[in-house]
């Protein structure tokens, strides 16, 4: 893969979802705990081979099957279980709209768990870099009050606290964790709940939270987020009934498993996993020869094509015909972007100039969003461009910033004066917009061909309108007019603002999805980005 911190290996999650055993509800609730989450039932489902097809329509989907697709198979094979065709109308519409939310719920759980367990792998063999992880939630509607409460959250990557909220951690979880670094941390610890970024609760509300399940988002409101488990204990009955999730527990060998139990719980449970036969791509083999390592899928599971391209990038993601991308998938797509071994900030930057003692012009923080950027730039490509001097200029212009000749300025009293979305976000935005001119200027020939290509295909037939001190605007359907900007010195226009302004986006997901929803030109972005982004994938 291409990145260092992909959300998972689509292989290694196929493989996930297709190598869990199909068993009925009575084999489902006789596996232990740690157990459950590698198996697959459907309550109400008790035939193998229904199980097993609805199983590989699930594994199919990290593979870039489309989702609609795979869920009306699904339900068509669930629905035979779950609905009675001898019931009244009412009744019979009631069933098929509760086997749809099945199906869903199915696909998600299943789904999510797979990409979960290959991301907890991915990050827990990279604690040393990043050694602490924050949560998010999918930012919509639909997120549960409890899950809510968690986003930003952040903590150390080996708190107990990810032991039983790991997403998904409840039935229907939608949330991930990202993980981050210890400076990341330390702003984030300064950081307020809500606050839209990382934050970290207090020692005190730290405290609580570990003691009871409660976390106090300083507003006198603590908010219940115990684990399904958790609650069940608190009130007595059997945590093991309720929905359970933890990543880490999935690499368990068996004789680690066994030592969690007493003689005689171990043994009625091996003499149950002797006696039940699962198939295993036709032959048969038992529950406990798969505990022992024999696979369930005895063929190799279909694999995609390793990410080298952003078109089969973006197929992986579900967004090559996708033409609405929210938060998520862009977040996804950002991290996809990241280089094995990116280079650092500081090997790039010359000098930091006019930098404030703290805050968001401060230079750890300029070096921080200079990093992600760097981060993302190929070193065949980071190898041809000038080493870059940041500048903090206080002057009020009509622009933000500039780039040229391997000096980046940042008019940070502008920013501030015009920061719309927050200051840090400008400012990143900013930045984001003047390293795509520093990436632009010096990039291949042949991505700069593409680009003015895109440019002229864009803009063929536009009136160019007179803009700046004797520029040419063209405007197109661009979702900032700024795009379509020729300069003066352009005989020909080379679409010199087109990678920047799209490239911006990147650096504020949230503004990037309203952009794209909400914006009159917004429907454009997806597109031209096919074209912007093909400098961090493909190197001819």
């Amino acid at each position: 893969m291409k990145i260092l911190l992909q959300p998972a290996p689509h292989e290694e999650a196929a493989r996930f979802i297709a190598g869990k055993p199909a068993v009925g509800r009575a084999v489902f609730d006789g596996l232990l705990p740690e157990l459950k989450a590698r198996a697959f039932t459907i309550a109400g489902v008790e035939s193998a081979d229904t199980l097993q097809r609805a199983r590989d329509l699930i594994a199919a989907l990290p593979q870039g099957a489309d989702w609609a697709t795979q869920k009306a198979q699904l339900l068509g094979e669930i629905s035979p279980w779950l609905v009675d065709d001898n019931a009244d109308p009412e009744t019979r519409e009631k069933q098929v709209e509760a086997a749809a939310r099945r199906a869903e719920t199915l696909m998600r759980l299943h789904g999510f768990q797979a990409y979960a367990a290959a991301d907890w792998q991915v990050m827990d063999r990279q604690r040393d870099a990043f050694p602490f992880w924050m949560y998010q939630t999918f930012g919509d509607g639909r997120v549960r009050p409890a899950h809510a409460a968690l986003n930003g959250l952040t903590l150390p990557a080996d708190h107990p606290f990810w032991k039983d909220h790991f997403p998904p951690w409840d039935w229907g979880c939608r949330c991930q964790v990202v993980p981050v670094t210890a400076p990341e941390a330390a702003e984030a610890a300064r950081a307020k709940p809500g606050s839209g970024a990382g934050w970290a609760p207090g020692p005190e509300a730290l405290k609580r939270m570990e003691q009871t399940g409660m976390l106090d988002l300083g507003d006198g409101k603590p908010v219940d987020i115990r684990s399904p488990r958790a609650k069940a204990a608190a009130a007595g009955e059997d945590p093991a009934a309720k929905f359970g999730w933890d990543p880490g527990d999935l690499r368990l060998p068996l004789e680690a498993l066994k030592a969690r139990y007493d003689a005689e719980t171990w043994g009625a449970f091996e003499a149950m996993a002797r006696s039940v036969a699962l198939d295993a791509g036709g032959r048969k083999v038992s529950l406990w020869d798969w505990l022992g390592g024999s696979p369930i899928v005895t063929g190799a599971t279909p694999s995609a094509p390793k990410a080298v391209t952003l078109a089969s990038t973006l197929q992986k993601l579900g967004l090559a015909g996708k033409a609405e991308w929210n938060e998520r998938d862009i977040r996804r797509l950002w991290r996809e972007l990241k280089e094995d071994a990116p280079a650092k900030a500081g090997a790039v930057i010359a000098k930091v100039v006019g930098a404030q003692k703290s805050g968001v012009f401060s230079e750890r923080s300029i070096l921080r969003m200079v990093q992600s950027v760097v981060g993302v730039v190929p070193p065949k490509v980071l190898a041809a461009l000038p080493k870059l001097t940041v500048r903090l200029d206080p002057a009020v212009r009509g622009v933000l910033g500039s780039y040229r000749g391997g000096t980046l300025t940042l008019y940070h009293r502008a920013i501030q004066r015009y920061a719309a979305d927050g200051l840090k976000p400008a400012a990143r935005g900013t930045l984001f917009h003047e390293m795509m001119h520093w990436v632009h200027d010096d990039a291949p020939q042949w991505y700069k061909k593409r680009v003015a290509e895109l440019y002229a295909r864009r803009t063929a037939g536009d009136t160019a309108v007179p803009y700046g001190s004797g520029g040419l605007l063209r405007r197109d359907r661009w979702w900032r007019d700024y795009a379509g900007r020729q300069y003066p010195w352009e005989a020909k226009a080379q679409g010199l603002e087109v990678a920047s302004t799209h490239f911006e986006l990147l650096a504020n997901p949230r503004k990037m999805a309203t952009v794209i929803r909400d914006y009159p030109n917004g429907y454009t972005v997806p597109e031209n980005l096919k074209t912007v982004l093909e400098v961090f994938f493909e190197q001819p």
